[in-house]
């Protein structure tokens, strides 16, 4: 794990690493209190040929700095922190599996330590990665799952933070998630408006290639920015598929 402290004012951050180490901090703090915090998620890889790779993680530096302008948390030297991941890695590389259906999940995450309760911007906060191995994230033999769908049920909306990996945005699904469960459904599909519009597909990817008239971004602000579909959109615009409807959810990555 790494541990970086970060203060308003700093020209970067007082470097503080601390490998395998947590720091105490006030239980009162914003970042549990107010829930301000969030989080990013990437995966380091081990190829056939034993080197490890990270996909485009420049892409999750540039997505997590978007959370945190809009969660008002100091910001960070994107590049600076995408080295400390790559150092802590080379650190802990055996705990990358060997295997080309498991991965070592990387969890970085920002959260306010201001000692108050109140509602306000935070003047110091924490940085901090962690690293967990990570297989399939279903277990059954099924070659399809199932999603439910109910519309009285809302996970983002236009204007909102659907579009940050913000804490408060994955608590307040697990309810539906749950309900799910119940009707025999492994995952959400979240709608949005009376016209019943698809959001969000839980914690998989969901891909709908939709040629129209008209074409555009079906993001709205309410689905977070995939980072393999905007390589996939680089690939279309290459292609000059002009009337490709982009709707690409992924709650996890």
């Amino acid at each position: 794990m790494n541990i970086v402290e970060l203060n308003v004012g700093d020209i970067w951050w007082d470097v503080c690493e601390r490998v395998r180490k947590m720091q105490r901090f006030f239980y009162w703090c914003l970042g549990w209190g107010g829930w301000v915090r969030l989080f990013e998620g990437m995966k380091a890889y081990r190829g056939d040929d034993n080197r490890l790779r990270l996909f485009r993680p420049m892409l999750n530096m540039n997505r997590m700095a978007n959370s945190s302008k809009r969660a008002c948390l100091p910001a960070f030297d994107q590049s600076e922190l995408l080295e400390c991941i790559r150092r802590l890695v080379e650190i802990d590389e055996e705990w990358v599996p060997h295997s080309n259906s498991a991965s070592l999940y990387i969890r970085p995450t920002f959260i306010s330590t201001e000692p108050s309760l109140g509602v306000k911007k935070p003047s110091s906060a924490l940085l901090y990665v962690i690293l967990s191995q990570a297989g399939s994230y279903f277990n059954n033999e099924a070659e399809a799952l199932s999603l439910w769908a109910d519309p009285k049920y809302t996970r983002a909306w236009k204007g909102g933070t659907g579009d940050c990996k913000m804490g408060g945005n994955y608590g307040c699904a697990l309810f539906a998630q749950y309900e799910a469960v119940d009707y025999g459904c492994q995952q959400v599909l979240w709608l949005y408006g009376e016209d019943h519009q698809i959001t969000e597909a839980g914690t998989m990817n969901i891909f709908l290639h939709w040629i129209n008239e008209d074409g555009g971004d079906g993001r709205w602000g309410c689905i977070i920015v995939f980072i393999l579909a905007m390589q996939l959109l680089v690939i279309e615009h290459v292609l000059n598929e002009k009337h490709l409807f982009e709707h690409f959810t992924n709650v996890t990555s």
